[in-house]
């Protein structure tokens, strides 16, 4: 990963990662509005300032054809109950295997979540999910497409023909292990957040559920850069505002959030056992 110049401050951090590059992300149209004096980086310890402040810059831009982000759907905010919806459409009640598609529509929304969580999250994490997105979507759209219908067909075809051996960036069972390993995150920084009460601030919980899912996968550079950026999370409240639109009550929206940690956690089983099954848990 590349050094650049460290900023002078907490608001050159935002503006440089806001600003870094990804998949069409750039595009009003195509990207979550979120208000970013809700999710700045508010830090008053010294020493987390000063390591913010060195951080490294996200990763590049990677090359894409023309079946890239741009053609992925979005629509402007978060709902909860829309991520609820995308999971439990995930597993074809035909044949019991995650569909593809489904299983990508539910990482848009994962995306949308992501933007709710400031602008280091959105850059570092939702930029690398909105990226594996857009590799899948060229397979689908490619010579072999019908064989990445599921994601248990993808694999077989992959691993029959030595494809998830070669082309380690760019091949799909590499590229859906890292989504897999993503909604881990997601439904255990869920299932801590129904834990919580409104006034408590998410740091804590945020950084214990990184350290047991993604930080298990990340450099050290990223590790480092992922439990920063959760330190500086607000107060849960701050954050399930934009869970729905006003027309949840508390006790609804703890339903549907431990709803979404139920049908999240066996979409993830079932891609957990696929990987288990044919070895490919450990993909570089």
């Amino acid at each position: 990963m590349a050094e650049n110049s460290p900023p002078n401050d907490n608001d050159d951090l935002n503006e440089t990662l806001s600003e870094s590059k990804f998949p069409d992300t750039n595009k009003p149209e195509e990207t979550c509005t979120v208000d970013d004096s809700t999710n700045a980086l508010h830090v008053e310890n010294p020493e987390v300032k000063e390591d913010l402040q060195s951080l490294p810059p996200p990763p590049p831009e990677s090359t894409l054809s023309s079946v890239s982000f741009a053609n992925v759907d979005s629509c402007k905010f978060f709902r909860i109950d829309v991520l609820q919806r995308c999971l439990e459409s995930c597993i074809r009640p035909s044949d019991c295997e995650i569909d593809m598609d489904r299983y990508l529509d539910t990482f848009k929304e994962i995306c949308k979540l992501l933007d709710n969580l400031g602008a280091v999250i959105r850059a570092y994490i939702g930029g690398d999910i909105k990226e594996k997105i857009s590799i899948i979507k060229e397979h689908k759209a490619g010579k072999y497409g019908p064989f990445y219908e599921t994601i248990e067909k993808m694999v077989i075809f992959e691993k029959s023909n030595g494809i998830h051996e070669a082309d380690v960036d760019e091949n799909g069972s590499r590229t859906i292990l890292r989504l897999h390993r993503s909604l881990h995150f997601v439904l255990e920084f869920l299932r801590g957040l129904n834990k919580l009460n409104l006034d408590q601030g998410l740091g804590s919980m945020g950084r214990e559920v990184y350290n047991m899912t993604l930080a298990q996968h990340h450099p050290w550079a990223y590790k480092k850069i992922g439990r920063l950026a959760l330190s500086t999370l607000g107060a849960k409240k701050t954050l399930v505002a934009n869970f729905h639109d006003g027309s949840m009550t508390s006790s609804q929206l703890h339903e549907v959030i431990e709803s979404v940690v139920t049908v999240a956690t066996r979409v993830h089983s079932q891609c957990q056992t696929i990987y288990e099954h044919h070895n490919l848990l450990e993909l570089p």
